[in-house]
């Protein structure tokens, strides 16, 4: 249901989600880069259905609108 893995220059893995569509969701941080804590959290995002839009973002998700 997912797919875990670290990106160049960051320690910290990342998560992609497959939708129902088929297609694969935005790269999401865990904000770990331990693997076990990482596959924890993501389990733990897919099993409760709340897959966060962005974690780390800037700007709340009103202020991207314009």
């Amino acid at each position: 249901p997912f797919y875990l893995y670290t990106r160049r220059h960051s320690g910290n893995y990342y998560v992609q989600f497959r939708l129902e569509d088929g297609s694969l969701s935005n790269h999401k941080s865990t904000g770990t880069p331990n693997y076990n804590e990482a596959r924890k959290l993501a389990m733990q995002w897919y099993s409760s259905g709340q897959i966060p839009e962005r974690i780390n973002s800037k700007y709340t998700r009103s202020q991207r609108v314009l």
